[in-house]
């Protein structure tokens, strides 16, 4: 669209802030989550909301005001970026047009299918009104009296276990409000948000640091330039299953900033984490290396080894990332105990859904035949068993004439 590559511009320049920090290469402690019109003395400006990641601690005083735990402030875009063409384009691609009802469908699935890895997200199919009999009776009693007539689409997320729902009410054009479904109820009221605190004290900080670095953006990119350079070079001149180099005090700089998870060595930073932080992190560096490992029995069909990193992963799933559950550890459980498994884990976003196992095809029968029969013992429920065969992957395909 036109004026995309303002908008672009304008997210580098907050994914690629560095407040004065020495952070790693390839990382950034906040993005660009939310941009404002806001029409102020006859100008419009653009403000944008700015969430950082929970593990950047120099902002973890800041609001959190839609509880997510992406603590959060709000901060206004230069002038100079807010061209006519940029206000343009926000205009005429995301704050005019009327959607169809088949575009707000689409826009819901692509929305669900976006936030699944994250938020284990799904479509809860609407009623006649929400909350209905499958809404969680937390969730009604959080509510109160209030529901919400005819809702256009449902969306349910657990980011941390917990049911969380968006609720879509989208008005067609033209017609007329649908009644509530039911006596009248009090509608709901929200608390007010609060304004970000006065970031006076955090500017200081920043202008600090950046006066110890050179007084300018510019001076500190110039001095932070070799290192950079210096980097590149020894990686590239590294084997190329070699990932990281190490740094003074236990960083560590990745060869592919997306295999980044945390800046140093984990045990070494054990005493400045909670509990609970420092296992979320071990698990996502355990399991980083366990899908290499992974990826080297294949290699080798070593298929006993890939079965115990199987098993290996979901204990970490279950222990330190804790997004498992008993019906998830049941079925691993059982399938462990079949003659022909090598391995089972969760799979998908967690907190129920469904488990991969590795079977020798010989056993394939007896395995189903087990764990339909002790898994319907222990909870009263069939599960299904859905047969797979590995493919050879992803490749080009082109249909003859």
């Amino acid at each position: 669209m036109a004026g995309a590559e303002a908008l672009a511009e304008v997210d580098a320049a907050v994914r690629s802030e560095k407040w004065g920090l020495q952070l790693p290469p390839g990382t950034s402690g906040q993005l660009l989550s939310e941009l404002f019109l806001h029409q102020a003395a006859g100008q419009v400006e653009l403000w944008a909301k700015v969430e950082f990641q929970p593990w950047f601690t120099q902002f973890a005083g800041a609001p959190d005001q839609d509880g997510d735990g992406f603590p959060e402030l709000y901060g206004r875009i230069v002038p100079s970026a807010v061209t006519p063409q940029l206000v343009s384009a926000i205009q005429k691609d995301y704050a005019e047009p009327i959607l169809s009802p088949s575009q707000v469908k689409a826009w819901a699935n692509q929305l669900s299918s976006y936030w699944y890895p994250s938020f284990n997200t799904d479509l809860i199919p609407p009623g006649a009104s929400w909350p209905d009999e499958q809404t969680e009776p937390d969730i009604k009693r959080e509510l109160g009296a209030s529901s919400f007539a005819s809702p256009t689409f449902v969306l349910r997320g657990k980011p941390q276990g917990k049911a969380t729902y968006n609720v879509f009410l989208v008005q067609t054009p033209g017609a007329e409000p649908q009644a509530n479904a039911g006596p009248s109820k009090p509608a709901l009221r929200l608390a007010k948000t609060r304004p970000t605190p006065a970031p006076g004290s955090l500017l200081d900080t920043v202008q600090r640091e950046l006066a110890a670095q050179g007084g300018s953006w510019e001076k500190w990119n110039e001095k932070l330039a070799p290192a950079q350079q210096q980097l590149k070079k020894r990686l590239k001149a590294l084997p190329p299953k070699v990932k990281a180099l190490a740094g003074h005090d236990g960083f560590l700089f990745y060869r592919n900033d997306l295999e980044y998870a945390t800046g140093g060595d984990l045990e070494k930073q054990r005493n400045s984490l909670s509990d609970e932080v420092f296992r979320r992190c071990r698990h996502v560096v355990t399991e980083n290396q366990r899908v290499l490992d992974a990826a080297e029995a294949l290699h080798s069909s070593d298929l006993e080894g890939f079965g115990e990193l199987m098993y290996q992963s979901h204990r970490s799933l279950r222990d330190d990332y804790e997004v498992s559950c008993r019906e998830l550890d049941l079925l691993v459980e059982i399938a462990s105990s079949c003659e022909g498994v090598y391995g089972s884990r969760m799979t998908g976003g967690g907190f129920g859904g469904c488990t991969v196992t590795l079977v020798r095809s010989t056993a394939v029968e007896s395995f189903r035949d087990k764990v339909v029969s002790s898994y319907k013992r222990e909870t009263g429920l069939t599960p299904d068993v859905y047969v797979c065969s590995a493919a050879q992957g992803a490749a080009a395909w082109q249909e003859s004439a």
